[in-house]
Formats: C-alpha cells, structure tokens, sequence
C-alpha cells in the first residue's frame, strides 16, 4: 500500500526544510569567510541554519546580525539593554 499522501507531504516539507538550512549554512559560511578577511568582529561567529546570524558590539545589550529572506537582506544594530532601560537604549542609539 505504502505512505498516504499526509504522510508523503510531511516527509516533503521535511527536506525542503533541511535542504533550506544546507543553503543557509552554505551562505553564511561564504560570507563568514569575506567578513572575517576585513574584521576581527566575525572571529567567533559559526555559520548557522537560521536566516539570521549576530555577534555582540563590546557592548552588552548591543548586537550586529546579519538578516536574509527570500528576496532581502538586511544589517542590523541591534539595542536592548534590558527592562526599564528605554532611556539608556535610545541615548547608545543617538550616540
């Protein structure tokens, strides 16, 4: 009889989500790679599955990450230093 067809579309969507991660991995670890050659930022940086990767800024609460979509791309400074520090957020923003 073999798989129904629920049970072939789960097995589907499953490779497409691993070969997705393989295209992501395979990304990242390019781009790692150029990034490294011009700063010592991405050192400790390991390439991973997710659409996003980021390293801290030397400061905490302040990240750099790295964002692609389907048809996008985006750098992004990232600032949270925690509950209750609104203030001190928006002055590292304005600094």
């Amino acid at each position: 009889m073999g798989p129904s067809e629920s049970t072939k579309a789960v097995g589907k969507a499953k490779h497409e989500f691993a070969e997705r991660y393989d295209v992501r991995r395979a990304f990242w670890t390019r781009l790692l790679a150029e990034a490294k050659s011009k700063t010592k930022l991405h050192a400790t940086i390991s390439p991973g599955k997710y659409h996003w990767i980021g390293t801290g800024a030397g400061r905490g609460g302040v990240t750099y990450n790295y964002v692609v979509w389907e048809r996008e791309s985006a750098v992004e400074l990232y600032i949270d230093r925690g509950k209750d520090c609104d203030a001190e957020n928006k002055a590292i923003f304005a600094f």
